[in-house]
């Protein structure tokens, strides 16, 4: 889901080829390091993108909590952001099975994005696979 944010916020940002100069700018955010180019006329912009994507981060780590520990068929609300978030990582997973917004939890047992880094042992990994082959 991270990913998907990523990639459409880059997506959108990221103009067509010009001979413009273009600045990189680095910041965490989403549980990893994002790196946003974009063209030096709209680096003014880069500030409030960098607090436009901390909201959603904010919002999708809410919104994960109260998916996370619901209920089997238990309604709850969360946000429209983070509903489109989803929406559209699923739009990604059909055009290219690769891009699995599944693989965080998967990863997260390794440690990954923050840490502490770890092996996880096989059946961890075994059951959070089994856990992820249950998720329609």
């Amino acid at each position: 889901m991270k990913k998907a944010v990523l990639t459409i916020i880059v997506c959108c940002i990221i103009s067509a080829c010009s001979k413009e100069k273009f600045v990189t700018y680095h910041f965490f955010s989403l549980g990893t390091i994002i790196d946003i180019t974009i063209q030096e006329k709209y680096a003014v912009y880069l500030p409030e993108i960098n607090k436009y994507i901390n909201h959603l981060s904010e919002i999708i780590t809410i919104d994960e909590k109260k998916i996370n520990t619901a209920y089997i068929n238990e309604k709850i609300n969360i946000s429209k952001d983070t509903i489109n978030i989803y929406k559209k990582s699923l739009f990604y997973y059909k055009i290219n099975q690769k891009y699995d917004p599944s693989s965080y939890t998967v990863s997260s047992l390794y440690g990954f994005p923050e840490g502490p880094y770890k092996i996880p042992a096989e059946k961890d990994i075994f059951l959070q696979n089994q856990m992820l082959s249950l998720i329609n």
